[in-house]
């Protein structure tokens, strides 16, 4: 009798226990920001992801150099983007990467290469990105940059008239 009643306790906690998982799963995949809490760590040179509720941490931004402090998940909470300060030789104005973190994969990939006067970014929908690359007085170039691409988009390089621009200080609205 001591037996069945162990074995069914077993079975109760392994249910309850898959329960829990599967929820984790579900959770995590319909919207990984509940999660997940992705942040730039104390030393400003590194991003770091920790998860709940199996309490993990683990750091995804693969330099040493300096960050950009915003870190901003996409408006479909799916992806989460940062700057990461990377001189590139031998073009060292190249400075600025912008780079896309995917939390389901855990996979960080460069979308964006720009100048040493970096701007900031705002996320426009679930798949693009504004990249301001850098400032002038009353003004600051911008490129719209689909988070899909292969290949970085380079400032300076690969401006494209139709997703490329300059907004005036008074359109700013971040």
């Amino acid at each position: 009798m001591f037996k069945k009643i162990i074995k069914i306790i077993i079975v109760l906690l392994g249910s309850i226990i898959a329960i829990i998982i599967t929820w984790f799963i579900i959770s995590f995949y319909l919207n990984p920001s509940d999660s997940l809490y992705v942040y730039l760590g104390d030393d400003d040179s590194s991003v770091w992801v920790e998860g709940n509720p199996f309490s993990f941490r683990k750091e995804i931004s693969g330099t040493k150099s300096p960050k950009f402090s915003d870190i901003e998940w996409s408006p479909n909470n799916n992806y989460v983007a940062f700057y990461d300060n990377v001189k590139e030789a031998p073009n060292m104005s190249r400075e600025w990467f912008l780079k896309i973190f995917n939390p389901r994969t855990f996979s960080v990939r460069t979308i964006f290469i720009g100048p040493w006067a970096i701007g900031n970014y705002k996320w426009l929908d679930d798949n693009t990105i504004r990249a301001y690359a850098g400032a002038c007085s009353g003004c600051r170039p911008y490129c719209d940059i689909n988070i899909s691409r292969r290949e970085p988009f380079i400032f300076g390089k690969d401006e494209d008239p139709k997703h490329c621009g300059v907004q005036a200080w008074w359109e700013y609205d971040d």
